[in-house]
């Protein structure tokens, strides 16, 4: 556990980087990928700039933003309260807890203090139950075995008053949580990237899915093994479909791709932990390290990062019982790939975000693309200013026909940690 990277975060944003650096546009567009190339009449807009140099500023946000009663609410790795340097942050900042309105009115409404009494560096959004907001943060709490604190599950009201329900203990439990909290029938569910027991890789460490009240009773349902029959590496949080949840993980299944740890997987698993592997990746055309899930009209619908006929990823979908078909495969070059944030879907069209592509001259900057559920793809737009952010790693969520999310980087002329975004037809 003392071997987790302290800066998983970062670490995330330049293997997605890398990975896109080794992926080269073909040539030959295959038949199975079919672009919309009509010119796209969306029209971008940043709500606001993040700073990290002052007081409370924040920036760099993994998670998706949270629509509540009409104001947005998200969460960033890095920045809080800059006068309090917590114990086992990262760069000595915590994070914090933000609402920003469609005006571009921003405020911090909590800062991480890390330690013993309060997470640190939330990777994940939040959601809501009944009024009440809960997220996680991958360090901080109460445990000491993972240096720096093994995460938090916690609540926070809509006017900023947090408690932490749970503080991971790493070992046979879970720590480090970096996907999204589900709520299901009165309990939260969710993935953590380390802890379990069992892990058959040389990791020894393959994450794990697990349970937690809102009172703070947490459990670990199941631990995933990795090597040939088992995901490891949750990549994706769980989504809930007629009562199951579905994730995918980043390795495992197999015996191909990164290290032989396998391609990933996409698993189904029930409330009381019984886990099946519904398909493992196998790389090349069927595509590899899956990203997300999101259900649709019968149909699972997800991005793989890599694979694919041009090794720039694919958009799939899949039934219920595991089987797969590529829908479109990414480009490279303007058009998307490294695909980095889940799929959502609005009427009848699936949106995502990608770390590369784009139109920054000589570098990878990121799109926006919509994708029909027959493979229509369109990049609606491609990050070209640094100025006006690049990089978009969080989901995207819809309000009422916008499209809302955060980038990584930009948003000064030199550079920055990332923006909010708004995107309209």
């Amino acid at each position: 556990m003392k071997n987790f990277a302290r800066f998983s975060f970062i670490v995330s944003a330049l293997a997605l980087f890398t990975a896109c650096q080794g992926s080269q546009p073909s040539a030959l567009v295959p038949a199975s990928a079919v672009r919309d190339a009509t010119r796209s009449s969306w029209s971008y807009n940043v709500l606001y700039r993040f700073n990290l140099a002052h007081g409370k500023g924040t920036g760099t946000a993994f998670g998706g933003l949270l629509d509540f009663d009409g104001t947005l609410y998200g969460t960033t790795q890095l920045g809080g309260n800059h006068r309090h340097h917590g114990a086992g942050c990262a760069f000595r900042t915590c994070g914090a807890v933000y609402t920003v309105t469609a005006s571009g009115a921003y405020n911090v409404i909590h800062a991480f203090r890390g330690g013993p009494r309060d997470g640190a560096n939330p990777k994940t959004g939040l959601i809501n139950v009944n009024g009440t907001l809960y997220g996680t943060t991958v360090y901080g709490g109460a445990a000491s075995g993972c240096g720096g604190g093994c995460g938090t599950v916690y609540s926070i009201s809509p006017t900023g008053a947090e408690k932490v329900l749970y503080s991971f203990a790493g070992g046979s439990d879970a720590a480090h949580p970096t996907h999204v909290l589900l709520y299901m029938n009165g309990t939260l569910y969710g993935t953590t990237d380390a802890g379990g027991s069992g892990c058959t890789t040389s990791s020894n460490s393959c994450g794990t899915v697990y349970s937690v009240t809102t009172s703070g009773q947490e459990k670990v349902l199941y631990a995933f093994k990795g090597g040939t029959n088992d995901g490891a590496g949750p990549s994706s949080a769980l989504i809930n479909v007629k009562g199951s949840m579905y994730g995918t993980t980043g390795s495992g299944g197999g015996t191909g791709c990164t290290r032989d740890l396998g391609c990933g997987t996409v698993y189904s698993i029930t409330s009381n932990g019984q886990e099946q592997v519904l398909h493992s990746f196998t790389g090349a055309a069927n595509g590899s390290s899956p990203v997300g899930l999101v259900y649709a009209k019968g149909l699972l619908y997800g991005t793989a990062g890599s694979g694919g006929s041009t090794g720039n990823g694919i958009v799939y979908s899949m039934t219920a019982t595991g089987n797969e078909k590529v829908l479109y495969n990414f480009q490279g070059g303007s058009d998307a790939y490294c695909v980095s944030g889940p799929l959502i879907y609005v009427k009848g069209k699936l949106y995502g975000t990608s770390f590369c592509g784009g139109g920054c001259p000589g570098v990878p900057c990121g799109t926006v693309f919509s994708v029909t559920t027959k493979g229509a793809e369109q990049v609606l737009y491609g990050f070209t200013d640094v100025a006006n952010g690049f990089g978009p790693a969080a989901p995207l969520i819809d309000v009422n026909g916008t499209l809302y999310g955060t980038t990584l980087e930009g948003g000064a002329p030199k550079g920055g940690p990332g923006v909010i975004f708004s995107l309209s037809p």
